[in-house]
Formats: structure tokens, C-alpha cells, sequence
């Protein structure tokens, strides 16, 4: 009933560039945005992330991700909530996740707070769908650094707003 058991291309893409920074730099703050099962938030803070917050609209997304952080020991290092992306990517992170859906990603990265934060990971995209966020952002004072995809369908991006 919630997405995220870690198989699908977008997921591990996600996974990916979260090892990808982590490796480079400490990171001490991360949103993971639509965070489903929070797979995603749970990989942040495994690598060394200090503070996660893991928010999804849904109601079950957000008691399932509470459920696994339990269950993984996580409790200091990362908050489960049911909210809307567009509000708590207003809070203060060094990163943002966003394995969402293009309507969601559009609407976050129209928010100003979004561009406040150093790093960010998108991904869920199609590639009519990344083309046009790739566009957006590119208006913006963001940079993509890296681009992952499958098939010629799923894409995901690494980037950075400074």
C-alpha cells in the first residue's frame, strides 16, 4: 500500500547519490520529501546524517515510515510526519530527497525555500517530465552535477542550488 521496498530504478538512483554525497561530506540536515516507506530517509541517516525529516501526504506513508525508523533504531536521528511537501521543504536541511511524482516535484520547486537548500535529489521522472524540470531548474540558480537514468525512462538528478 506505500511505495518504497528499495527495487525500483528511481529508488536506487535515490540511493545512489545519497552514497554518492555522503562519501564526499558530511550532511548534517536532509528532507526526504514523499518519503513513502522512508527507505530514503532511513539511507540518509545510516550515512551520517544527524537530523531527517521524512514527510508524506499520506497518513499510512507516514505511520509505515515511523514503524521502520523503530525498527532500524533511528529515533534520534529521524522524525516521520504526514505533511505536504511544499510546507516542510521550508524547513531548514542541507538536502532535499524528492523520489515523487512530477505534479508534487513541479509545485516543490516553484517554493523558494527549495533553492535555500545546498543539495537536492529528484527523482520519479519520465523523461518528458525530467526534461521540463531540468528546464526549470536550469532558469533557476540551480545546477544538475549529475543525471541517472533506465531505459531512457526513469531520471533521476543530483544537484546543487549554490
Amino acid at each position: 500500500m506505500v511505495f518504497g521496498t528499495g527495487t525500483h530504478p528511481t529508488t536506487r538512483d535515490c540511493l545512489y547519490f545519497i552514497e554518492q554525497i555522503f562519501k564526499d561530506q558530511p550532511i548534517e540536515s536532509a528532507l526526504d520529501l514523499g518519503c513513502g516507506t522512508g527507505l530514503l530517509a532511513l539511507a540518509a541517516a545510516k550515512a551520517g546524517c544527524g537530523k531527517v525529516i521524512a514527510a508524506d501526504f499520506n497518513f499510512l506513508a507516514a505511520k509505515t515510515t515511523g514503524n521502520n525508523v523503530i525498527l532500524n533504531g533511528l529515533e534520534n536521528q529521524v522524525i516521520a510526519v504526514q505533511a505536504d511537501a511544499k510546507e516542510i521543504v521550508s524547513y531548514s536541511a542541507e538536502l532535499v530527497i524528492a523520489n515523487i511524482h512530477y505534479a508534487v516535484m513541479k509545485e516543490l520547486i516553484s517554493v523558494r525555500a527549495f533553492f535555500e537548500k545546498e543539495f537536492f535529489i529528484l527523482s520519479g521522472l519520465l523523461r518528458s517530465e525530467a526534461k521540463d524540470i531540468a528546464l526549470k531548474l536550469a532558469q533557476s540558480k540551480a545546477r544538475i552535477i549529475e543525471t541517472r537514468e533506465h531505459d531512457g525512462i526513469w531520471h533521476t538528478f543530483f544537484g546543487t542550488t549554490t
